[in-house]
């Protein structure tokens, strides 16, 4: 069973002092969309294929920080070094590179980190 976990709702001083302590500015913040949950567990390489594609999840850019979306389709060959295209809620689509080592949740993760959600 894979392990899940909710965004946290905090205080407005808990908020500040949070981004006081960590240095990040107000897009950066680990932010899961309404509607879901995190997918906690690590996914396997293997898991990385076409069951993947229509699942929701959150990308964290650069200077931009989390984006919600889900994987349109997969490219078993690596399209241009991407092994998937991704659909943002804004209409954007973009191709990623989703890797094992780069999975990850919470506020302290860098740019190019992605997890994977869940329906709440």
């Amino acid at each position: 069973m894979e392990e899940v976990v909710q965004q946290e709702e905090l205080s407005e001083e808990e908020v500040d002092s949070e981004e006081e302590e960590e240095g990040t500015d107000e897009a950066e913040k680990w932010i899961v969309p309404d509607g879901f949950k995190a997918i906690v567990d690590t996914p396997l390489a293997a898991q990385i294929d076409n069951s993947i594609v229509g699942e929701h999840l959150i990308f964290k850019w650069n200077g931009v920080g989390w984006c919600h979306g889900w994987a349109q389709k997969l490219y078993p060959n690596h399209r241009r070094g991407c092994n998937v295209e991704v659909v943002y809620e804004d209409g954007d689509r973009r191709d990623r590179i989703l890797r094992v080592q780069d999975y990850g949740h919470g506020g302290a993760v860098v740019a190019g980190a992605w997890c994977l959600l869940q329906s709440v």
